[in-house]
């Protein structure tokens, strides 16, 4: 069921990443000569055909930057989405995408670089909100009639998206017992005994989310 469920999401996750890949190369062209109101026009699509294929469900928002990852267009306008949280999202050395907003909550963000050969202009990025990771969690489960709680977490057990959040952070036994797991990048089962009782825990990791 673990894999059946990281599956899907890394799937969507996956195609969310390449129709952003596609845009930043589409807006290269126009954004080489500062053509703005045809990358505007280009994004806007992209947002557009996210909107429709979700049913109206607007769980993202893409920011446009510039190589110093000032803001220069987002859709819809981002309020709050600071300076240092995008300085944390462009960052190689963060080694993660996760920001959080005005109320310190995590969200996943996809990050593509936009650049010709020579310069870099720019960055795309999507950010998803964690209650569309939790809605597919629940849609994955209602498919394989399960009946689990299933978290996403970084490697600091900060939990990302669940679908029966309880907390901002994974139990630290739970943490250590798929630690070894997480350091191979191997899926495998671990069994956590309690004095209430013991209960099995089941890791997948996830290869398009970066940390």
């Amino acid at each position: 069921v673990a894999q059946t469920v990281a599956r899907k999401l890394d799937d969507n996750l996956s195609d969310l990443r390449t129709d952003l890949e596609r845009a930043s190369a589409l807006v290269i062209p126009a954004l080489a000569v500062n053509d703005l109101d045809q990358v505007y026009s280009s994004l806007h699509t992209l947002y557009d055909y996210w909107t429709r294929l979700h049913h109206s469900e607007t769980p993202w928002i893409i920011v446009l930057t510039d190589p110093d990852g000032r803001i220069v267009w987002s859709e819809p306008p981002s309020r709050n989405l600071t300076s240092r949280d995008l300085a944390r999202l462009l960052d190689p050395a963060a080694g993660h995408r996760i920001v959080t907003d005005s109320s310190g909550q995590p969200l996943v963000a996809l990050v593509v670089p936009i650049r010709t050969e020579t310069r870099a202009l720019g960055w795309l990025i999507a950010r998803v909100d964690r209650a569309y990771v939790s809605r597919e969690f629940e849609s994955a489960l209602t498919s394989s009639g399960a009946n689990y709680e299933i978290e996403l977490i970084d490697a600091s057990g900060t939990i990302i998206a669940s679908n029966v959040l309880h907390h901002q952070t994974v139990e630290e036994e739970h943490l250590e017992l798929v630690m070894s797991l997480w350091q191979v990048n191997q899926a495998g089962v671990r069994t956590h005994t309690a004095e209430e009782g013991g209960h099995v825990i089941a890791f997948v990791p996830l290869p398009q989310l970066p940390w």
